[in-house]
């Protein structure tokens, strides 16, 4: 009975852990990739925008947790919106650029499968 208990229990963990994953998947809006975070990610620093809420802190436990990758450093910035006039003024959400770099030049393979090679 208590094998039972004991299964269902690590059933329950991994679940939590799956929805946990999802929650902070939400809070990473989506990888930036112009000529200048180009650049950047052939010197293994990363640009990702996020929730504008979160803190450096939150930004590096949330890419631990869900790549697994150990975070060197973050460094922020917010990116404000341009608001465009109408009948009714448009307000836009702001948003948070972070870039990061990781521990002994560890590299993201979703990143670097999305940017082409330049090798001619």
């Amino acid at each position: 009975m208590s094998q039972n208990f004991a299964k269902q229990q690590e059933g329950f963990i991994e679940q939590s852990k799956i929805k946990l994953n999802q929650k902070l998947f939400d809070f990473l809006k989506k990888p930036v990739i112009t000529d200048k975070t180009t650049k950047l990610i052939e010197q293994k620093i990363y640009t990702f925008d996020v929730d504008a809420q979160l803190t450096k802190k939150q930004i590096k436990e949330i890419f631990e947790n869900f790549y697994g990758v150990p975070v060197k450093s973050v460094k922020t910035h917010r990116i404000l919106k341009k608001k465009k006039r109408s009948f009714t003024y448009n307000k836009f959400k702001p948003i948070k650029r972070a870039l990061l770099c990781f521990e002994n030049q560890q590299e993201i393979s979703i990143l670097n499968n999305l940017i082409p090679n330049n090798s001619n």
